[in-house]
């Protein structure tokens, strides 16, 4: 119920329970009142309210938040840098964080800091227990192989089962030259000819 009527005992008090349907964070704002209850032996008292007052209840648990930044474009043979920033905006320690970055094919893994598990394509970092606010950094670099657009996805667990994830997409074409020359179809001998050369 979201509301409960206790009578107190012969020392003046009550105890009420409160309990969460679904675990989640918040406050819960707890309002109390004292009632005098109606009276009738003696002549007719109504229901009083005596006083009022309020109190609250706040639920703390972890949470976990993934932001992953990298460069949008880059060229075959480039080294493309990303960084993973793993943080927990819940009110408790998070335990048993870990991270993972499946690369795609068509990268290559270089290194990161901190150093990472690999197993093919994947990488993890295991970072272990991430306290109520704090933040970890990953940077991973990563070698471009052949051109196109690669969808490049980090994903963040805990031990409580809660994720997140977060990717950056990075277009990798192939570096190239072109050269226009624009100069007169046609000169007299002896005259001064200026050509326009444009290297794109």
């Amino acid at each position: 119920a979201t509301a409960i009527q206790v009578p107190t005992d012969e020392s003046g008090q009550a105890s009420v329970e409160i309990f969460q349907t679904e675990p989640q964070s918040g406050t819960n704002n707890v309002r109390i009142e004292i009632i005098r209850p109606a009276q009738t032996a003696g002549g007719a008292a109504p229901r009083l309210v005596v006083a009022t007052g309020a109190t609250a209840k706040t639920w703390s648990s972890p949470d976990i938040a993934l932001r992953m930044n990298g460069p949008s474009r880059g060229s075959i043979g480039s080294t493309l840098t990303y960084r993973i920033d793993v943080s927990n905006p819940g009110g408790v320690a998070a335990a048993g964080v870990s991270v993972l970055n499946d690369i795609p094919q068509g990268l290559s893994y270089l290194n990161s800091t901190p150093a990472a598990t690999s197993s093919g394509p994947r990488l993890q970092w295991d970072l272990g227990e991430l306290a109520a606010g704090q933040l970890r950094s990953i940077e991973v670099n990563l070698r471009a192989d052949q051109a196109g657009t690669f969808n490049n996805c980090a994903t963040a667990n805990t031990g409580e089962g809660l994720t997140a994830q977060n990717c950056v997409s990075t277009t990798v074409t192939v570096p190239s030259l072109d050269v226009t020359i624009n100069g007169p179809p046609q000169v007299r001998v002896g005259d001064q000819v200026v050509f326009d050369i444009t290297i794109a």
